[in-house]
């Protein structure tokens, strides 16, 4: 498994668009040396790449060959799948809505699209919709990934050069994932900083099975050898339960709680600090680990969902470009880092 860490670049066509007033889609004419732009117009967008440091990128550059030489016959569409029971998950669940706006606005730069199809539907056999791709002159899918850790790829759809979102699907794909390590270990960072010692971690084992335990594994090891603490400090709860997590707080006393889903937790244990009469952040800090929307209040480590779906649309792109088609015998895996969101829930750092 090939796997790659997502560094942004010193500069990209969007940003030299915004800063020179012009279309990302004259910024690359102009930087391709194409297209009928006047010289003074050429001369801004030649110097503020200068200015900021803007180098082509061969990916990208690979990536648009693809589209240019596709729609010299037919726009390049790619799929959008995933093995849900349901045709839309991006409709259902914030964090894919946010990867799905990610995914639409790159593929719509780049000069292609998306378009979706649901694998599962009752009212279609898979090898129905393999002829409908084929039909359509698809090559590429994009796959939201499955409920199911361990669900299988259909056979029927192996053919194609397939990106899988996240950890989920047991059969071997090239994936863009959130970054989990890094995302643990930057949230247990700021803890230090902030100058917390007895930090507690309330999960919830599916959740985290969902990162193949990477934030469980971050927490322990840092309890282990840097806050030098004991595990009980870990509390895992599938549904919330107060008198179980009440006995936790008393015999463990945390002084900043960490979790994971904001949505699931973040109320029920405000709620309890406030039946306790602890105040947050001045007795008790609270950090959330997975926050794709949190309230602005709550400190978080936020996955970068559209920084996922960008990714994965130019991972599907680039496979098309090399021809990778087709069940990988190495997998392409890139992680992308999630971003800080200060809120109020933490005291300050010194």
């Amino acid at each position: 498994m090939i796997v790659r860490r997502h560094t942004p670049r010193r500069a990209s066509i969007r940003e030299l668009a915004r800063r020179t007033g012009l279309s990302t889609a004259s910024v690359s004419l102009i930087l391709r040396n194409k297209g009928r732009a006047r010289p003074e117009t050429r001369r801004k967008v030649v110097t503020m790449a200068k200015r900021l440091g803007y180098v082509v990128n061969a990916q990208v550059a690979e990536m648009m060959s693809v589209v240019r030489n596709q729609s010299r016959n037919t726009e390049e569409v790619i799929g959008l799948v995933s093995l849900y029971p349901y045709a839309r998950p991006w409709e259902r669940y914030s964090h894919y809505g946010e990867i799905y706006l990610g995914a639409r606005d790159r593929a719509a730069e780049l000069g292609c699209r998306l378009e979706p199809f649901w694998i599962l539907d009752p009212q279609q056999r898979v090898q129905r919709l393999r002829n409908i791709l084929h039909t359509r002159a698809i090559r590429g899918l994009i796959c939201l990934g499955a409920a199911d850790m361990h669900a299988i790829w259909p056979r029927e759809l192996a053919e194609f050069a397939i990106v899988n979102l996240g950890l989920s699907i047991a059969t071997p794909l090239h994936r863009v994932a959130s970054w989990a390590t890094d995302n643990a270990v930057h949230l247990l960072n700021e803890l230090v900083a902030r100058g917390y010692r007895r930090p507690g971690l309330v999960l919830r084992l599916r959740g985290d099975d969902r990162s193949q335990h990477a934030y469980a594994a971050m927490f322990l090891y840092h309890l282990r050898f840097i806050f030098q603490q004991r595990s009980e400090l870990v509390l895992y709860v599938d549904e919330w339960n107060n008198s179980r997590f009440e006995q936790w707080f008393d015999s463990e006393s945390p002084d900043v709680i960490v979790f994971y889903h904001h949505d699931r937790y973040y109320q029920p244990i405000m709620e309890f600090m406030r039946h306790k009469k602890v105040a947050v952040p001045g007795k008790v800090g609270l950090a959330c680990l997975d926050g794709v929307r949190p309230p602005p209040e709550l400190s978080a480590r936020r996955q970068h969902c559209r920084g996922l779906g960008t990714r994965s649309v130019e991972m599907a792109l680039t496979l098309i470009s090399q021809s990778d088609f087709g069940l990988p015998t190495l997998p392409k895996v890139e992680f992308v880092p999630g971003v800080w969101h200060e809120g109020r829930t933490l005291r300050g750092r010194g």
